[in-house]
């Protein structure tokens, strides 16, 4: 091969990367773009579906009849009011009924935590999130955050569940 068609070559390929990086760039930016709505569609519709699951209805259901109807009737409202609520079932109705009310309620708090968790690295979009769960997560944090508080000081864990206070937050307040 002679100078003239090296520089030939060495043509095509500028011209190739020139095409490359005019069409290739934003047709890759294109398909990550595309890539995480749907990643973000698919984690939402995971995330609906585990919400929807008898697992959890079993949760939210024991969440609702024992805790939040409860402090809709005025039987509680602080945290040490809850307290004594879980004692009075313990009294009541078994250590084991305890039990499984704490395993409810924390099933629910780390599964918005994870959601938090996802929303806070960009594994889900806050407007999807948004359109999802602004209307269901006041239910799950507006009630216990003096709770949530409380075992936080408790514990000395400062931020337990401070993923899924962030989001609820976020979705309460959104921004833009």
């Amino acid at each position: 091969m002679g100078a003239n068609d090296w520089a030939t070559l060495a043509s095509i390929a500028t011209c190739i990367t020139c095409i490359a990086t005019f069409f290739g760039i934003p047709v890759l930016v294109w398909q990550i773009i595309g890539a995480k709505k749907t990643l973000n569609t698919k984690t939402c519709c995971n995330l609906f579906e585990f919400w929807m699951s008898k697992e959890m209805e079993d949760k939210r259901w024991l969440c609702k009849e024992k805790i939040i109807w409860p402090r809709e009737e005025g039987k509680w409202e602080t945290a040490t009011d809850f307290k004594k609520m879980l004692d009075q079932i313990e009294r009541e109705s078994g250590k084991a009924t305890r039990d499984e009310i704490n395993k409810a309620l924390f099933g629910i708090w780390d599964f918005f935590e994870h959601m938090g968790v996802l929303v806070k690295h960009g594994g889900l979009d806050i407007k999807v999130a948004q359109e999802y769960w602004r209307d269901v997560m006041p239910h799950y944090w507006e009630p216990f955050e003096p709770v949530i508080k409380a075992i936080r000081e408790d514990q000395k864990k400062p931020h337990m569940l401070e993923n899924f206070e962030n989001l609820y937050r976020e979705l309460k307040d959104p921004v833009g």
